[in-house]
């Protein structure tokens, strides 16, 4: 009787489990994890050499003219390229509650390398945690730079949103953010520096920030009105450490402080798109603007060393309008600095021979679904200052570069 029970509760058993094995499974819904990106492909040619970065994937502007022994221009030949570097993976993460605060997370890759030297492979873009409730949010991580406004940006096609015109810069940060309405965002913010860096003795790095031993600190504030207008304007105060001991050997940090302003503007309805953006500052070249600083005076003695900005201004507006699928836009904008004609002997910048740029590019675009075809002229015309290269003195001169661009996107 016994063995009886026994194997009543053995078939019982089994029968339970061969009916949850014939319910249909519950499919594990990940609400938490968003994954996006595009994959991206760009035809480019250039009608002359260009200064760039990632075999020319990223322009920056056009070489000067530098004559052979007949009197040939070496940097007029064009040169055609595509690229698939800028294909893009992100991973946006929504967590739990803590404290009334919504956790969330960003991490964001693409291809584009950090050197020439290792292009083609993952580069971070993002990785942040954010927290916020209605009011009040913080961002802990690598994000965009505060200069860099995602919601008034350069819709331009090619990549660079525009470089060397627009600031553009994304850093490790900490970032308090006050939303006392749904028009008004206040933002207060502490940075350091890794992939976009100040340039110095040992060439672009981020230890002349971390040696100054104070983040950059940046401040700036968005609103928003009902008739599709939105402004705002955005500074902040830099300290970096160019040396912390003298050619001589003698133990001395030195410093230069600068400075940067900005404003910004956008009108959207519907159809129509117009944006504008002006910076002026001193030494932004880790925003990958023009211009540095240098030295401005010497001990003959001890080798101590004081140092003088160099001061650049930028502008850029755009216009869009759309029809459907099609859209038709056109972007111009200008920078320039021009105390660059007379900077130091010894000067640390970027594109250090140039005293102004100015970019104008029409393009036309055509979205479906999550397929982007476009085609964008962009002409650069840029002024070098009397410079010499290669033993060979090179007098001021204006020199403009054409890029043709085809690029197709495909969205996930």
């Amino acid at each position: 009787m016994k063995g009886k029970n026994y194997l009543v509760l053995l078939m019982l058993t089994v029968g339970v489990f061969c009916a949850k094995a014939q319910e249909t499974p519950k499919k594990e819904k990940f609400d938490w994890l968003n994954i996006s990106g595009f994959i991206s492909h760009s035809v480019k040619y250039d009608s002359r050499q260009t200064v760039n970065a990632r075999e020319g994937e990223f322009l920056l502007y056009p070489k000067p003219v530098v004559k052979d022994e007949l009197g040939n221009d070496v940097n007029a030949f064009g040169k055609l390229q595509m690229f698939n570097l800028h294909s893009r993976m992100r991973f946006s993460m929504t967590g739990f509650k803590f404290n009334g605060f919504q956790t969330s997370g960003v991490l964001e890759f693409d291809f584009f390398g950090t050197t020439d030297a290792n292009s083609s492979t993952a580069r971070l873009r993002h990785a942040f945690i954010q927290l916020k409730n209605d009011k009040i949010g913080f961002l802990l991580g690598q994000a965009w730079h505060p200069t860099f406004i995602t919601s008034c940006f350069p819709g331009i096609i090619a990549w660079g949103a525009a470089v060397p015109i627009q600031p553009f810069s994304r850093a490790p940060q900490f970032r308090f953010t006050y939303t006392p309405s749904s028009k008004v965002e206040l933002s207060l913010s502490a940075l350091s520096q890794r992939d976009f860096s100040d340039r110095g003795p040992n060439g672009a790095s981020g230890e002349y920030l971390r040696n100054a031993g104070i983040p950059e600190f940046q401040a700036r504030l968005i609103t928003s009105f009902e008739n599709g207008i939105m402004a705002g304007v955005v500074g902040g105060y830099k300290t970096i450490a160019p040396r912390l001991k003298t050619d001589t050997g003698l133990a001395h940090k030195e410093t230069a402080s600068s400075y940067n302003i900005g404003g910004f503007a956008k009108y959207s309805n519907n159809r129509f798109l117009f944006k504008c953006y002006g910076t002026y500052g001193e030494n932004l070249t880790n925003l990958l603007l023009i211009g540095g600083y240098g030295v401005k005076s010497i001990d003959p003695e001890t080798d101590y060393r004081t140092y003088e900005n160099s001061e650049t201004l930028a502008l850029w507006s755009e216009v869009e309008y759309k029809i459907n699928e099609w859209s038709a836009g056109f972007f111009v904008g200008h920078v320039a600095a021009p105390d660059h004609e007379n900077k130091p002997d010894v000067y640390y910048g970027f594109a250090n021979d140039l005293t102004s740029l100015t970019r104008w590019s029409p393009r036309i675009a055509y979205s479906k679904n999550k397929l982007k075809l476009g085609v964008e002229l962009a002409t650069t015309t840029v002024n070098y200052a009397d410079m010499q290269q290669n033993d060979q003195f090179i007098a001021s001169h204006n020199i403009t570069n054409y890029r043709y661009l085809f690029t197709t996107i495909y969205k996930f």
